[in-house]
C-alpha cells in the first residue's frame, strides 16, 4: 500500500505547473507526429486522397495509441486518444506514450521516423534529428533493414536487470490488489466511465500492478543494496523508465529531471515500482545525480525545486 508520505510527494509532483506544463507540451508534439505518420500512410496504402481515406488512415494510426485492457493502468480505447491528447493525466498520456514508442511491437511509428530521417524528408519541429542520428547509427551497426527489428532492444541494448534475474511472477495476487483512494493522479473522468463499462468495480482497481506481478528476488544485488540503503523495492529497476527516457531523448525538448518526475507519478502512483526504482534506472542509465545512499523524499523535493 502506498504510504501518505508518498502519496503527498505524487500529488505535489503532479501538481506541480511545470510538470503539467511540460507533459501538455509533449503530448502536443506527440500528436504531430501521429498526424504526420497518418499522412504516410495516406501516401502508401491509398491512391485516392480522401476524407474517408484519411478517417480510415488516423483509425490506424490511433490503434497504435490504444490499451483497452482493464487490467492495464491508463488504459485508453481509440475513441479518446486525442481527448487524453489533450487533457489527460499523466498516467493516461504516459501510457499513449509507452503504446507508441515501445508497445507496439512492429515499431511503426519510430521505425516511420527513423525511414524519413533516412530519406532526408521533413520531420516535425518537436524532432531531435541528432537522437535520430544516433537511433540510425545503433541500427546500422545491428544490420538492421526492417522497421519491423526491435527497436526497443536497439535503443536499450545496455539495460541487462532482467537478464540478472532480479524478481519472479508472484503466484497469488490476492491482499495486493490496489484501492481507487490511494493512486495518484486521481481516475480522470474518462478512466471512471471506461472502467464502469467493463466492470463492477467498488473500492479496488481491476489494474494488475507491478506489486501485484513480481516477487523481487531477496539474493540478488539490488535487493541487497537497496536493503542496506533502506529502500523500499516492489518490483525490481524500472525497465519502463529506461525505456521511456530513452525514446523520449527523440524528442527535442527532453528534460531529465522533468521526465524522471513524470515517470515517479506514472509507476510509482500506481505500484508498478518504488521511487527508488525508478531514480536507479534514471542513474544508472541517464546520467541522474542520484545515489542510492540519498533520502528519496529529499531527492525528488531538490529535483522538483531544481525544474
Amino acid at each position: 500500500m502506498i504510504s501518505d508520505e508518498t502519496i503527498k510527494l505524487l500529488e505535489k509532483i503532479n501538481n506541480h505547473p511545470k510538470i503539467q506544463e511540460y507533459i501538455t507540451m509533449v503530448s502536443t508534439d506527440v500528436k504531430s507526429i501521429i498526424l504526420l505518420y497518418t499522412e504516410y500512410i495516406m501516401e502508401r496504402r491509398y491512391k485516392k486522397n480522401s476524407k474517408t481515406n484519411y478517417i480510415l488512415a488516423l483509425k490506424n494510426s490511433l490503434e497504435i495509441c490504444t490499451s483497452e485492457n482493464i487490467e492495464n493502468s491508463g488504459s485508453v480505447p481509440a475513441y479518446d486518444v486525442d481527448a487524453v491528447f489533450t487533457n489527460g493525466n499523466i498516467r493516461e498520456r504516459c501510457s499513449i506514450f509507452q503504446n507508441i514508442f515501445f508497445k507496439d511491437r512492429e515499431y511503426r511509428v519510430t521505425g516511420f521516423l527513423l525511414a524519413a530521417y533516412k530519406e532526408k524528408k521533413m520531420l516535425p519541429d518537436c524532432i531531435n534529428y541528432n537522437g535520430l542520428a544516433l537511433l540510425a547509427e545503433q541500427f546500422d551497426i545491428h544490420n538492421s533493414h526492417s522497421c519491423k527489428t526491435n527497436i526497443r532492444n536497439i535503443v536499450c541494448e545496455n539495460q541487462k536487470y532482467r537478464k540478472r534475474r532480479t524478481r519472479s511472477f508472484r503466484e497469488s495476487t490476492a491482499g495486493f490488489e490496489l484501492a481507487v483512494d490511494n493512486i495518484v493522479p486521481k481516475l480522470s473522468v474518462r478512466e471512471l466511465k471506461f472502467l464502469h463499462s467493463r466492470c463492477s468495480m467498488k473500492n479496488l482497481l481491476p489494474w494488475r500492478t507491478g506489486r501485484m506481478s513480481w516477487v523481487v528476488n531477496e539474493n540478488s544485488m539490488f535487493a541487497i543494496d537497496s536493503h542496506i540503503q533502506n529502500k523500499e523495492i516492489i518490483s525490481g529497476p524500472s525497465g519502463h523508465t529506461h525505456a521511456l527516457l530513452s525514446f523520449m531523448k527523440l524528442m527535442l525538448n527532453f528534460d531529465l529531471k522533468k521526465w524522471v518526475l513524470i515517470c515517479i507519478v506514472w509507476l510509482v502512483g500506481c505500484e508498478h515500482h518504488s521511487i527508488h526504482e525508478v531514480l536507479i534506472v534514471a542513474q544508472k542509465h541517464h546520467g541522474l545525480k542520484y545515489e542510492a545512499k540519498d533520502n528519496t523524499y529529499e531527492f525528488v523535493n531538490i529535483l522538483l525545486n531544481e525544474i
